[in-house]
């Protein structure tokens, strides 16, 4: 006795109090390690809804934004028709168009007259 009061530096009479609060320090461990076998356990549960939970928000962005891409392509297809109307190559915008006689005139580059007859 008197050896481990010497090693544990307590008084003879202060052992039986001393491996009390060592037994039950003993027992706060084996009791962690059991709550922190639960707190994993609920972390992987919380995972998987999050899992679910993020699966479910991306299938519902998908889904909105085709539906946004098609009210898109919906609003611009007419606008997307008359662009190519307007610059359509053989479309004429002067007012003759259609007048008896009338051709569209060339554009002519730096290096062209108009008369070539008289540029020789």
């Amino acid at each position: 006795m008197r050896a481990a009061s010497r090693k544990y530096s307590t008084p003879v009479d202060g052992l039986a109090a001393l491996a009390a609060k060592y037994a039950a320090d003993v027992a706060l461990i084996d009791a962690g390690a059991d709550q922190l076998k639960k707190l994993e356990a609920a972390a992987g549960e919380a995972d998987k809804r999050y899992g679910a939970a993020a699966a479910k928000l991306s299938a519902a962005r998908t889904k909105s934004a085709e539906k946004l891409n098609k009210a898109v392509n919906a609003e611009l297809a007419p606008l997307e028709a008359r662009a190519r109307q307007i610059h359509d190559p053989g479309r004429h915008r002067c007012g003759l168009a259609g007048a008896a006689g009338h051709r569209p005139r060339r554009i002519l580059g730096a290096d062209q007259s108009r008369h070539e007859s008289r540029a020789r």
